[in-house]
């Protein structure tokens, strides 16, 4: 094994330049910049002694032999070894690609164990990657075979060149509806826009949450809750009317669908100037935004219809502050308490100081429903809030905001029975 690595190192010495073996380092998924030394021999030696831990020395012998066939013969004395051609994978439904930098390695594979204990199949690099593979060779499979994309999301993430390339085809992917992207929320970070545009799922202090949200994701169903133990149980809530869920064609919002059903709407302490006694209404099966419109999405809708907010045309917005709403000049959806404000840190929050008139411009525009179909807006936010066991005066306090209006099909007209 000794001879082996002096082998390799003077291959290396003799072969590669300090660039040279960067590039060396980049194809076999090794970080140049955390091996130690300044030297092209010490770097060299750095590198075998990695590899030969992480018992990949076959993976560098395949790389030498592919990079410089020649001298590799000539000095080895044996043709360069040649790693078989794997077939072109099928997508596979059950399987995940995890992008993440190197700097949340722990994090990774913390997630690819659990996602495997839950029966799903894992792409991760280094460890995905077969003998001899190139890095792009590898990350092409890896998109070709996987179903899902989930980015770990991190500072470190957002400054790494080969996870924004990676992100950028997986989000092309899913807009030809081939891959399912859900980004992560594992770190505070000023991820770029487009990423924005997506519902990420927290995992920021509660690990064990953030995968049940997950794997309800991936599964297509609500998420349990946990009971004192740890132990996941199932939510005895109306979270099962949420079972259904689509990406709107358009908008790219994610819709969950609600059942046709009746419920009690009203007030039992009815303040007879603007509310109605409780009494019975039925709805028909509705389709709903699962998250509020958030600046991101609301930005991107501005950005291609050049659209001013009722707050930009008449010069002021109306922004709840010590607990009751107040007008403030200059304040619109960028600027939301006032021209000293604004969104750059909160691209992922719910859009605020849009009016129902802006809900209607959006709604018709971004395509999710015809604001015809937002006539018994009240009464769906009511059954919504009250599903959600949010009180009233919670939910009022978002009326200016998109909040979740986005409805879709046909609502029918509320029965009183």
């Amino acid at each position: 094994m000794a001879e082996d690595r002096t082998a390799l190192l003077d291959f290396l010495a003799r072969h590669y330049t300090l660039d040279g073996l960067k590039t060396l380092c980049f194809n076999l998924f090794i970080d140049y910049d955390n091996l130690s030394g300044d030297t092209k021999n010490a770097k060299g030696r750095e590198l075998i002694l990695h590899l030969e831990r992480a018992g990949r020395l076959g993976d560098l012998e395949a790389a030498l032999g592919r990079q410089q066939p020649r001298a590799y013969e000539r000095e080895f004395g044996r043709p360069p070894p040649v790693p078989p051609i794997p077939a072109r994978p099928n997508r596979d439904a059950r399987q995940v690609f995890i992008s993440h930098a190197h700097e949340d390695d722990a994090f990774a594979h913390r997630l690819a164990a659990d996602l495997q204990a839950n029966g799903w199949r894992v792409w991760l690099a280094p460890d995905s990657i077969n003998a001899g593979e190139t890095w792009v060779d590898a990350i092409n499979r890896g998109l070709e075979a996987s179903s899902t994309y989930v980015l770990v999301q991190t500072p470190a993430a957002a400054a790494s060149p080969w996870v924004n390339t990676e992100t950028n085809v997986a989000i092309s992917l899913e807009h030809q509806r081939i891959m399912r992207f859900i980004p992560l929320d594992v770190a505070p970070s000023r991820p770029p826009p487009l990423w924005t545009a997506y519902q990420n799922v927290p995992f920021r202090g509660d690990y064990r949450a953030g995968l049940e949200h997950l794997l309800a994701r991936l599964d297509g169903r609500p998420p349990r809750s946990r009971s004192a133990n740890g132990h996941a149980v199932e939510k005895v809530t109306a979270a099962g009317l949420f079972a259904d869920r689509r990406l709107h064609d358009r908008s790219r919002i994610e819709l969950v669908r609600v059942a046709a059903g009746s419920f009690l709407f009203g007030a039992r302490d009815a303040d007879p100037r603007h509310e109605l006694p409780p009494r019975t209404v039925r709805l028909g099966e509705y389709w709903i935004g699962r998250a509020p419109v958030t600046n991101a999405q609301f930005a991107r809708f501005v950005e291609a219809t050049e659209y001013r907010t009722t707050a930009e045309a008449t010069g002021y917005g109306r922004v709840w502050a010590g607990g009751r709403w107040i007008d403030v000049e200059r304040a619109y959806w960028r600027r939301p308490e006032g021209p000293r404000s604004g969104i750059d840190e909160r691209m992922h929050h719910p859009v605020v100081c849009v009016s129902w008139i802006d809900a209607q411009a959006f709604c018709e525009l971004a395509g999710p429903v015809s604001y015809t179909h937002l006539r018994a807006h009240e009464t769906v936010l009511d059954l919504v809030c009250r599903l959600l066991l949010v009180k009233k005066k919670k939910y009022q306090h978002i009326a200016p905001s998109l909040s979740h209006v986005l409805l879709s099909h046909t609502v029918q007209s509320e029965q009183h029975i």
